[in-house]
């Protein structure tokens, strides 16, 4: 809009790091907790620094991180499929930066996003679900504070939760329940019991509500599969990511 300034818009991306070759510029605190997160995902992390944070290098004995004890060197961005520039040093990591960009690789920059292509979102995990919060790059304390407001609404009980319900969509998918009928499924153990008896702390409750719908449903361990006939009467699956 004329006279005002143009807002960034930040397209949302889930990444499968598995494998994957990933440099670290930086091993200090910000490095450090950046090459947790990439450890997690399973991503092959190399980090480059002439020193290292304690528990960096607890992680280089462990095996889990590859460790060059040196300056960075130009143009080795270019190998990696990610960077993360984590210097401690704006020079550096706006050369890390112009490097990795030269090279067509993906970079975030920890003091400077704007450097970067590449902006990691305040997130946390409950179990399978991960929940992310970005103002892109505008005001990264905003963006930590809705994070931790989330944390408390969706709270730990959702972890056991989301696993129960990714093992709800495994078996009905396997007994050959429709689409239309996963989600009448998902519809009916998201309104039961169950997290309400994972926060008590009653496990065994929250699984035997969970089995009780699965069973009604014909996916159950012991269930006689009468819903299979779903899939004959809904034929192909016609998407099988859309639920």
């Amino acid at each position: 809009m004329t006279g005002e300034k143009e807002l960034r818009c930040d397209y949302p991306l889930a990444l499968d790091l598995r494998g994957l070759p990933v440099l670290v510029v930086g091993g200090g605190a910000v490095g450090a907790r950046k090459i947790e997160g990439l450890i997690q995902c399973g991503a092959r992390v190399t980090v480059v620094s002439p020193k290292l944070a304690p528990q960096l290098e607890r992680r280089v004995r462990e095996g889990a991180v590859r460790w060059e004890p040196r300056e960075y060197h130009v143009g080795e961005a270019g190998a990696y499929r990610l960077v993360f520039a984590a210097a401690g040093n704006p020079e550096v990591n706006r050369r890390v930066a112009e490097d990795a960009r030269a090279s067509g690789v993906w970079v975030n920059v920890a003091d400077r996003p704007e450097f970067g292509n590449l902006r990691v979102p305040a997130s946390f995990r409950r179990g399978p679900l991960t929940v992310a919060v970005s103002t892109a790059g505008g005001s990264p304390w905003l963006a930590q504070a809705f994070r931790k407001l989330l944390e408390e609404v969706i709270d730990p009980a959702y972890g056991p939760f989301v696993e129960q319900m990714v093992e709800a969509r495994q078996r009905l998918r396997a007994a050959g329940v429709g689409v239309a009928e996963r989600r009448e499924a998902f519809a009916e153990i998201w309104g039961s019991q169950a997290l309400d008896r994972w926060r008590s702390g009653d496990a065994p409750g929250a699984k035997a509500v969970v089995e009780a719908i699965l069973e009604r449903w014909g996916a159950g361990d012991h269930g006689d599969s009468a819903h299979r006939i779903a899939k004959e009467r809904s034929g192909h699956d016609p998407d099988p990511l859309a639920d």
